[in-house]
């Protein structure tokens, strides 16, 4: 995302690029003084999904080709769980245009994160307090799993299954304290096929100490800051 002026004002927009020319502003005709855009994704079909916010607490998230432009969902739009949303924020999209995102509902004030793919929306997994701090997102594979840390750097990184309804399965933890991390990085990321997850991670001196058993190449202390996957 970025600013342009148009006239004495600026306005935010989503802007898609290969570094060989000008790039294009997909958001053009949504673009206002009182609009922002925000964590922007683009898939390997050229789909592009980022967060619209209109001043005040009116939240979208949309997806744009070079040629059209879909609205996927909205704070006010009704969950099919006898709520709606109040806000939704964070979106990841795969190569299948499914999206997930992080929402709060009318029912419930508490994060929860969401899939919609073909049409079809659900709940995947009520977040609770795991998300109380930030620089947190999602990111989703081609086969609907989402891999996510929660908002605190002792969080864990955990992989929410391919489940679209309102019956949500426990996560699989892909990384803890318990595991051996003193810290974990916020943005894991997750192949397109959902078989390797990649992440940044601090050992803690038990965490050295099990990674030299199974490591014999490399030597690991504790604090050393290590890329996994």
């Amino acid at each position: 995302t970025g600013q342009h002026a148009a006239n004495t004002t600026a306005f935010e927009g989503v802007y898609v690029g290969d570094g060989t020319k000008l790039a294009e502003d997909y958001s053009l005709g949504f673009s206002a003084a009182n609009r922002d855009f925000d964590y922007p994704q683009i898939n390997n079909r050229g789909e592009v999904v980022a967060r619209e916010r209109v001043t005040g607490l009116t939240f979208f998230i949309r997806a744009w080709t070079a040629t059209d432009d879909t609205t996927l969902v909205r704070s006010g739009q009704p969950t099919g769980q006898d709520s709606t949303f109040d806000f939704v924020n964070l979106p990841s999209i795969n190569n299948q245009g499914g999206i997930s995102f992080v929402a709060q509902t009318s029912r419930d004030n508490t994060a929860s994160l969401w899939l919609q793919q073909d049409g079809i929306l659900g709940l995947r997994f009520r977040l609770g307090s795991n998300l109380s701090g930030g620089g947190y997102r999602p990111m989703a594979a081609d086969d609907d799993q989402v891999v996510m840390r929660g908002g605190g750097a002792g969080d864990p990184i955990l992989l929410y299954g391919s489940l679209v309804g309102p019956i949500v399965d426990e996560p699989t933890t892909i990384a803890s304290a318990e595991m051996g991390f003193t810290t974990l990085g916020p943005l894991p990321g997750i192949s397109d096929d959902g078989q390797i997850v990649v992440f940044y991670g601090v050992l803690s001196e038990a965490g050295a100490e099990a990674l030299n058993l199974t490591q014999a190449r490399l030597r690991f202390s504790d604090g050393q800051a290590v890329i996994f996957r």
